[in-house]
């Protein structure tokens, strides 16, 4: 399922923190999935902090509209290039990416360096009720409301999706947008008509969606990370294209 993450990367580009109210002390996770999500999400109440980008300076905006545009000239070109780099490596540079080797590495430089910041805050309510973790919030937090995590089978359902554990994630980086080196799991639903390079050179026929839901902890300050993204395309435009961090 690795590949389908640069598939999506490689469409966006084409379409183009507060203090908890925990009062318990945080206990340490423990490599358990089931027992660290009981960990990392606490029955009660929590003030939560909404996490954003930074709005991008204008230099920025001017490569990234000259890297978006070369992509959308070469694309089949693109796809090729670019489908053996692993995920989370940086594309090697070619006058193809539609900038000079130095606007390109500036480029990646400013988006390696860019941090989530809070942009504001809302009250969220966690309820523990037999094997399962809901949440009860409004605003920015609607889509908590239709999260549920069910212990017993490890699985989260998220509107009509059952995401699955993919993975779990240990970060030893403090370079990246959190600031702060973490350990967490990753659950995943997904589907699509096809991911391999020809089917998605046929873009106007290509259909997928990716739901994904991210917890851990920040080794910085022992705070809970939560992420919520969600994708849609459909005949290879953008149907549906979300981000929620938080942190508490």
């Amino acid at each position: 399922m690795t590949r389908i993450f640069s598939f999506f990367t490689i469409l966006l580009l084409i379409n183009s923190c507060g203090n908890s109210q925990i009062s318990t002390p945080r206990s340490p996770l423990t490599g358990d999935v089931l027992t660290d999500v009981g960990i990392l999400l606490p029955k009660g109440e929590v003030l939560v902090d909404i996490m954003g980008f930074p709005k991008p300076d204008p230099r920025k905006l001017e490569l990234m509209s000259k890297y978006q545009q070369a992509i959308k000239e070469h694309y089949e070109w693109f796809i090729e290039y670019s489908k053996n780099i692993p995920e989370g490596e940086s594309m090697p540079f070619h006058p193809n990416l539609g900038l000079t080797e130095e606007e390109y590495e500036e480029l990646i430089s400013s988006m390696n360096n860019v941090k989530l910041e809070s942009s504001s805050q809302k009250e969220l309510k966690i309820i523990h009720k037999d094997n399962t973790i809901s949440f009860e919030s409004g605003g920015k937090l609607m889509y908590l409301n239709d999260i549920e995590f069910h212990l017993d089978k490890n699985t989260i359902s998220w509107w009509n999706y059952t995401l699955s554990l993919f993975d779990s994630t240990r970060v030893t980086d403090e370079q990246n947008a959190l600031g702060s080196s973490w350990k967490g799991y990753t659950w995943v639903y997904e589907s699509t008509n096809g991911v391999d390079v020809q089917q998605l050179k046929d873009i106007e026929k290509y259909k997928a969606k990716q739901y994904k839901i991210t917890i851990g902890r920040l080794d910085k300050n022992g705070k809970t990370f939560l992420n919520l993204k969600g994708r849609e395309y459909s005949n290879g435009a953008k149907q549906v294209d979300f981000e929620l961090p938080l942190v508490f």
